[in-house]
C-alpha cells in the first residue's frame, strides 16, 4: 500500500484528508506535534509525532515510510494570534514549510500539496 504523508493530520482537515486517503487505498501516515491537533483523531494510519521544523525528524519518518506524497496543513491559522505573534507564525507557517518541502526533495517525494 503506498504512503501519503499527512503533515497536521490529526486537526480538522488533516484528520478528514486522512480518512479520504484511506477509502482511496493509501496509508496515511500523520506527522503532527499535536499542538493544535488530537491524537484521538489519528486512526487511519500510523502517527509519528514531529514539528515541520524539524529538520532531522522529518528526514527521518520520510526515510521510514518512503511516502509517495505530502500533504501540507500543519500551520497556524488563528489570525487575531498571527497580529500580536507574527515571528511565531512566520517561525512555523514559512520556515516550517520551507523545511518541510526540502525534506520532501531529499527524501524523493515528488508530489506535494500545500493547503
Amino acid at each position: 500500500m503506498q504512503k501519503v504523508l499527512v503533515a497536521g493530520g490529526a486537526g480538522y482537515v488533516g484528520s478528514h484528508t486522512c480518512l479520504a486517503l484511506s477509502e482511496a487505498g493509501y496509508e496515511p501516515v500523520v506527522y503532527d506535534n499535536l499542538s493544535n491537533g488530537h491524537k484521538a483523531f489519528v486512526q487511519w494510519g500510523p502517527f509519528e509525532r514531529g514539528d515541520i521544523r524539524d529538520r532531522a525528524r522529518l528526514d527521518e519518518v520520510i526515510a521510514k515510510h518512503k511516502p509517495v506524497a505530502v500533504l501540507h496543513f500543519a500551520a497556524l491559522i488563528e489570525d487575531g494570534e498571527s497580529v500580536k505573534e507574527p515571528g511565531r507564525f512566520y517561525e512555523n507557517n514559512v520556515v516550517g514549510a520551507l523545511t518541510l518541502i526540502e525534506a520532501a526533495q531529499r527524501g524523493g517525494v515528488e508530489a506535494l500539496v500545500f493547503s
